[in-house]
């Protein structure tokens, strides 16, 4: 085997077991982190219907919906 073939299979397998630990850390579970964000009671209440406006169609597309 000549010097060449050597540092090509050296290489391979320096290649080989970097990819397979890089295999194994990414399998490994990741850290778990929660955080907590009090909400508002305001932000917990539903709009009421009369607040709601329904959107307004623009005359063209409102004629083309006649159509149908």
């Amino acid at each position: 085997m000549s010097f060449l073939r050597r540092v090509l299979v050296v290489v391979g397998l320096l290649l080989l077991m970097a990819s397979l630990w890089l295999l194994v850390v990414a399998s490994l579970p990741g850290e778990r982190a929660s955080d907590r964000q009090p909400l508002p009671a305001p932000d917990l209440t539903l709009p009421t219907p009369s607040a709601r406006q329904p959107p307004a169609l623009p005359p063209a597309a409102a004629a083309k919906a006649d159509a149908w």
